[in-house]
Formats: C-alpha cells, structure tokens, sequence
C-alpha cells in the first residue's frame, strides 16, 4: 500500500487519522495520481514528512489541529553540579507513564535540543546511560499525543550526555525484535550475546561487553589496543589474551561468529579432549561434558597441564586432588554419569606384556596390576621403577637373553623363523613358540620343530619327511609313514 506524506498535512487529516494518505484500490489518491501529488509537494519518504512540520506552515497550523495538540512539551531546566553517578540523580526523574511497547524505567533528556530515551545498565556503579536518539515527533509516534504531553524533561550535565552510550534509535526501542519490551534494553543486548559467552568468556565481562556493544553500534570491530587497556586483559592469562584476538573476528567470507581458524581450534581441541578422556580410561561420557572441558582449554581459561591432571581426576576418583568446583557443579547439575576404568592399569598390562610377554604378562593378579598403577598415578618416577621390576623379573623367565631385551625384541626373530619352518604362522602364547624363545638356539630350535611337526601332522614337517623316506628307502614307505 502506497502512503504519501506532507509536511502540512496534520494528523487526523489523513487516511485514519494519519499524517499521510493510502492510495485506493486504483492506485490514485481520491482519484488524483502519485505523479500529481509528489508535484504538488507531496512524498512517500516518511522522514522528509516530518521535516518542519512544527514551523509555521508545518502541520499543527492546518486549522484543523491546534497549537496547543502538538506543542513541545517545556523542557525542565535545572542546576546540576556534575555527572548524575554513582545513582540516578534527584533531578533526573523517571516518568511514570504508560510506555506501551517499550521498556519501563525510560528517563527523557533534552540537551540543547537533542532529545534522548535514557536506560541505566543495571547493576553498573557508575548508572552508565544508555541512548536511544529520538525526536518529539517519534514521542508523539511513540507514546501518542496525550501521553507524549505528560512526558517531563530534565537537562542532563554535560559530562553525562557525553558519556551515554548511543544504543540505537527510538524506532529500534519500539521493535520487540529488536528490544525486549519486558526488559532493559542491555538484559536484551546481554541476552542476545549469551550464547556466545562459553567460547568468549571475556563477554561475562561488563567492562568488555560495554566495549563490544559500543563498537558493534558504531559498525566496527574493537581494536587490540582496546582490549589491551581493559583491566580484563591485564588481569587475565596469555592464552586467554590470545584466544580473545583470535575469536573476535567474524568470518569475512560466511558470515560467521568466527573466523576460520577459530573455528578450527574450536574443533582440534575437541577431538583432542575426547581422545585425552578416552585414553585416561573414561568411556561413555556425554558430548556436553566434552565440549565443557573443551571450551575451557580453548579458551584459554584452563592450561593444558591443569586440563589433564582434571582429565586424570576425572578416571580415577582416588587419585590425589580435586575435581575442578565447575565441572563438579556441571557433571552434578547435568546427572552426568560415565564409566572410567582405574588411571594408569591399561598402561601398567601394556609394560608388563612389552616385558613378559602374553604367557607371563597376561597371568599377573589384578592385585598387582592395581598396586603397580598406584605407583605410577602416584610416584613421578614409577613408570622407570616398573620397568626396572619387569627387566629383572624376565632375567629369571628368559636368562637365555640379554636383560635390556624386551619380549617384542626377543620373540620377533623367532616368529619368522618358525613361520619358515612351518609354513605358517604359530601364536605366541602357544607352548611351540614358547619353547623356540627359550632354546634360543636354531639347530636346536630346527630339531624340535621337525618333531613337534610330526607329532601334530602339520603340513610342512610331514612333507619334508615323506619327501626324506622316498629319497632313503622308495615310495612304499609313505604308507608306513601315513601309518
């Protein structure tokens, strides 16, 4: 629907009482076309409408409208001594009227003419205003002809005007899109950026979050020379610093909160975390918690010593230390349960298996595996202890072998030969192979294959001794030998 404006076309003039008129279902103007009433002064630009409709000719001298039904309101002029904080001061008065569609607790500054909706930041020492730019015409828009007339103005200091944050316009403030009508217009700005709290923990920040709003409404990023003269960014660690200059940047390309390479930190870090929980012995943990610890390395706010000894809290519950306050609270609060096998067993099998291979390293009690997984959860030194005990334990189980050998070292020559002998591959844990190892010895070792061949009808041995016999005595011997 086409709307045409005119600087002295007054409100009830127009199409519903309007300060414009509707084209009919033809496209004219009470039969008059668009082309002849743009050259009669006429505009479809609602701003230029507005533009000196309170001067003499403007619309409130229509002589159908009065003066007195669109009259500025008087601007109350009062003393101030300085800047209206810590607390709202006596003559900043906050109109009890209705608001309609916008947020409760508005004050109304005029300076020098410019006319400002005022928020406080909620909780802020300093009652750091918040603007929203208007003009008596949007009030009018706004609040409505009657209750814009009860609008009281005071006359903010200097220094206060100067130090409101231009938050947007009133036309902004009325959009529920945009500003909650039920809450302060900055709950609405810190809810909107919440979400993004988790991997931008510099946004809890009231100090950052100001800096960021107010960079974000003048169209710009904030720059590192910003941010580094925040008490956040001395006060908090260097990995954190760096991460905040990583992440700020949205991704030129997309569109995106982050650019590129801060979303691929965000995703390696995972990966790594979860491989970090699963090689400590923690199984079927929820994805929430991965991406609660995650974030934390990622951001900065965990080093990745503090992170892995959480880890190793996390399998084993009698290690010595606490469980990081936070996580506590979330894996509580989340009902998160997980499955962990005790820190530091599945590397004392894997040394006692490197050392003494599938026979003696898979028969040791789980007595013992427990008591040498202590030693490594809890001595700094126990992983070269054990493996001190392993190597002089297996001097005893293969004396026939240098002490510094391990299992794996002493068995793989043995695999292939006996392999060879064979025709096939035999298991290590097999008394076969075991005996092999011990003889240590290749004639020897060749001797007790041939026989131990035989004696299981493997395939190999009994076609060399088939093929011996022919050579020695004839062919009529393999039905002896078959027997």
């Amino acid at each position: 629907m086409v709307k045409v404006y005119r600087k002295d076309l007054g409100f009830g003039e127009g199409t519903d009482g309007q300060n414009y008129y509707e084209s009919d279902a033809d496209g004219k103007f009470g039969g008059i076309s668009l082309e002849q009433l743009i050259a009669n002064g006429y505009t479809t630009n609602p701003t230029e409408a507005d533009v000196g409709r309170a001067e003499a000719g403007g619309s409130i001298f229509t002589g159908v409208d009065t003066a007195a039904d669109y009259v500025d309101s008087p601007v109350v002029s009062q003393e101030t001594d300085g800047p209206q904080t810590p607390e709202v001061a006596e003559d900043t008065e906050i109109v009890d009227i209705d608001l309609k569609g916008i947020p409760s607790g508005a004050e109304f500054w005029n300076f020098n003419g410019q006319i400002g909706i005022i928020y406080r930041i909620p909780g802020d020492p300093n009652a750091t205003p918040l603007r929203y730019t208007s003009s008596q015409e949007d009030l009018i828009s706004l609040l409505g002809p009657v209750e814009s007339k009860n609008v009281k103005f005071v006359t903010p200091s200097d220094e206060d005007w100067n130090r409101s944050l231009v938050f947007g316009n009133s036309i902004e403030l009325y959009d529920p899109a945009i500003v909650d009508p039920t809450r302060n217009p900055w709950e609405s700005f810190v809810g909107a950026v919440e979400k993004q709290a988790a991997v931008r923990p510099w946004l809890k920040s009231e100090e950052m979050l100001y800096l960021l709003a107010e960079s974000t409404l003048e169209g710009r990023t904030v720059t590192d020379a910003e941010w580094e003269s925040t008490d956040w960014w001395r006060t908090h660690t260097k990995a954190e610093r760096e991460w905040l200059l990583l992440a700020q940047q949205v991704n030129p390309d997309t569109g995106d909160i982050m650019n590129k390479d801060a979303l691929e930190k965000l995703y390696d870090d995972r990966i790594t975390i979860k491989n970090a929980m699963t090689e400590a012995g923690i199984y079927n943990i929820s994805d929430d918690v991965v991406d609660w610890v995650s974030e934390k390395f990622t951001t900065g706010v965990w080093s990745g010593n503090y992170t892995n000894e959480q880890i190793k809290l996390l399998s084993d519950p009698e290690m010595p230390g606490d469980v990081d306050t936070g996580l506590q609270t979330f894996i509580n609060e989340g009902g998160v349960t997980f499955d962990t096998t005790r820190a530091g067993e599945q590397e004392v099998k894997d040394l006692v298996s490197k050392w003494w291979g599938p026979i003696f390293g898979g028969n040791v009690k789980d007595s013992q595996i427990e008591e040498w997984a202590g030693m490594l959860r809890n001595d700094p030194n126990g992983q070269i202890k054990l493996q001190e005990t392993l190597k002089n334990s297996k001097k005893t189980l293969y004396p026939e072998y240098d002490a510094d050998l391990t299992y794996e070292e002493i068995a793989s020559p043995w695999r292939g030969f006996v392999q060879n002998a064979w025709g096939q591959s035999v298991d290590d844990s097999s008394n076969v192979m075991q005996e092999v190892i011990k003889l240590n010895d290749t004639v020897k070792a060749n001797e007790y294959l041939f026989k131990q061949g035989i004696q299981q009808n493997i395939g190999k041995p009994v076609s060399e001794a088939i093929s011996a016999m022919n050579a020695a005595f004839g062919s009529g011997q393999r039905s002896r030998l078959n027997g």
